[in-house]
Parts: C-alpha cells; sequence; structure tokens
C-alpha cells in the first residue's frame, strides 16, 4: 500500500489532504528528511509534525472509561470516542468498542479495528468472563450469590433465563460479578433488580483475551486514559 494511502487511512485526513502534507514537508522519517508519497520506509520511522505516526491497523487501545460517556457513535450527549484523538473516529478499517459499558459504568474499555479479534471475544461461544465490581445502593440481602449461579433469573420480556453468573461478595455493598453471557446481557445482570440501585460501577481487571498475542492488559488508572497496543507489540 503507497504511503499516501496508509496516512490517510489513520485518519489524517483525505488522500488530497495527505498529499498537500507531504507537498509541505510536513511529513519525514526519523532523521527529519523530508518524505515523498511514493517512498517506501519502515512505518515506525515516519513523523507527522515531527510526531510518530498512529499504530497501523491490529491496533488495540484500552480505554479507563468514566461515568457519564456512552458507548456509541450516535448519542447525542458525550460518547466514548470524545475521549480519543478525532482521526481515530475516522480511520480505516474502523475502530470499534469491544462490546459496551452502560453509560454509568466506569472501566477498562477495549477498543479494536481487528474484525476477528472483536469477534473472538464478543461472541457468547467464546465464553470470555467479564468481571464488574460494583458498589450498591443498600445491603445484599445473602441470597444473591445462589441466585445469580442458579441459571434461573429471567429478565421481564425475555424467554430465556440468563446463564450462570458468579457473584462475589466484598462487603455489605460491595460485590464482584463475573459473566459470561453476550454483551448486550451483560448489562442486564448489572441493572437487574435484585441490586436495585448501583452507584459507581466499575471494572477492574479483565481476563485474557482467547489468543495472548491478540490482546494486551493494563492496570487502569483514575480518570480518562487510554493506551494503544499494536500487533507486534503485543507478540
Amino acid at each position: 500500500m503507497k504511503l499516501v494511502k496508509l496516512i490517510a487511512n489513520l485518519g489524517y485526513g483525505s488522500r488530497k489532504d495527505v498529499t498537500r502534507l507531504f507537498r509541505s514537508g510536513r511529513i519525514t522519517d526519523a532523521d527529519g528528511e523530508v518524505l515523498y508519497a511514493d517512498d517506501v520506509v519502515p512505518l515506525e520511522t515516519v513523523r507527522v509534525d515531527d510526531e510518530p505516526l498512529d499504530p497501523p491497523p491490529g491496533l488495540v487501545l484500552m480505554l479507563n472509561k468514566p461515568l457519564g460517556v456512552t458507548c456509541s457513535r450516535k448519542d447525542p450527549g458525550r460518547i466514548v470516542y470524545d475521549l480519543l484523538p478525532p482521526r481515530y473516529s475516522v480511520r480505516t478499517p474502523a475502530l470499534s468498542t469491544v462490546g459496551r459499558l452502560d453509560r454509568d459504568t466506569s472501566g477498562l474499555l477495549l477498543f479494536t479495528d481487528d474484525g476477528p479479534l472483536l469477534h473472538r471475544i464478543i461472541s457468547p461461544k467464546a465464553q470470555v468472563a467479564k468481571v464488574y465490581e460494583a458498589t450498591l445502593a443498600q445491603d445484599l440481602r445473602g441470597d444473591e450469590g445462589a441466585l445469580f449461579a442458579s441459571g434461573t433469573l429471567l429478565l421481564e420480556s425475555e424467554k430465556e433465563p440468563l446463564a450462570p453468573a458468579t457473584l462475589d461478595v466484598l462487603g455489605p455493598r460491595h460485590a464482584r460479578l463475573t459473566v459470561t453471557e453476550g454483551t448486550a446481557t451483560d448489562q442486564h445482570y448489572c441493572c437487574f433488580p435484585i441490586f436495585l440501585l448501583y452507584f459507581g460501577v466499575l471494572i477492574p481487571r479483565r481476563p485474557p483475551c482467547p489468543s495472548p498475542t491478540s490482546c494486551s492488559r493494563s492496570r487502569t488508572t483514575p480518570g480518562p486514559a487510554w493506551t494503544a497496543t499494536t500487533a507486534a507489540s503485543r507478540s
């Protein structure tokens, strides 16, 4: 693929926009030498305005999602893509969230442009466990662990019961829930009436991806922060 097209696919502009960047000398190598659109050079040596290129396709990005932000591209309020550099929203292939976190949920959220990896993680058949840690509005009754493990919980308007889940009680109003259902059902678990109302729900960790070389884990830190990884850095 020509360098001009690759840079355009990373969201730096249309091919015409990127061509103008080349003509104005804003695209260089690591030593500051001006590059041309038909040059063939290692991507890691390319600079735009003296800054390294964004990671190429095969990207996995880790975001510490704050409360009040929606996992959507069309929501009228704040969305997770607003927390990333604007060009990340126009990359080709597109960057997608790996599952969703509710607007009132904070914690680790993954993005990727790797379609097969996305499917392996979010497909119900993959049985990838998701771990939620929650602070509750009132004390637990004591029977919630057995109820979640029973596999008999049925949501309103649903015909199939939720799959068994593991509830670890960490305190009178503090619990950790591990589920393996599809992403749409994950939030149903968290909103189930047994737990009444949640405050400050977060995800402290996510288990390893199905392929050790396909995903990277990171300890999340307070406040919105993101980290990008590439296929090369994960191998």
